[in-house]
């Protein structure tokens, strides 16, 4: 009679995509700070309430839609960790919130 459990055994493939679960959760928290330190939570509940009221001129409302667009690229690289470029006018406007 054996005493070894195999019910406990971990599989390559297993401990593998525990792995990677790891990772993507490392990196999800990595994409969070790098946003945050960027554009604030405040900062952006502030803009999202200015834009639905239309207090945005066209100059902000384009930078606007760009951190809409580059927190999305941000999300979508967490798989990859190749995180996109910060456009300047993002870091402008965030100021300004």
């Amino acid at each position: 009679m054996s005493n070894i459990d195999l019910s406990r055994l971990i599989t390559v493939q297993a401990k593998t995509a525990e792995q990677e679960a790891t990772v993507l959760a490392l990196r999800k928290s990595d994409c969070r700070t790098q946003i945050l330190a960027v554009i604030s939570s405040t900062a952006q509940l502030n803009l999202a309430a200015a834009a639905a009221s239309g207090i945005l001129n066209l100059e902000q409302m384009a930078s606007y839609r760009t951190a809409l667009g580059w927190i999305a690229a941000m999300r979508e690289a967490c798989t990859t960790g190749n995180w996109p470029p910060v456009p300047a006018d993002i870091v402008t406007l965030a100021k300004q919130f």
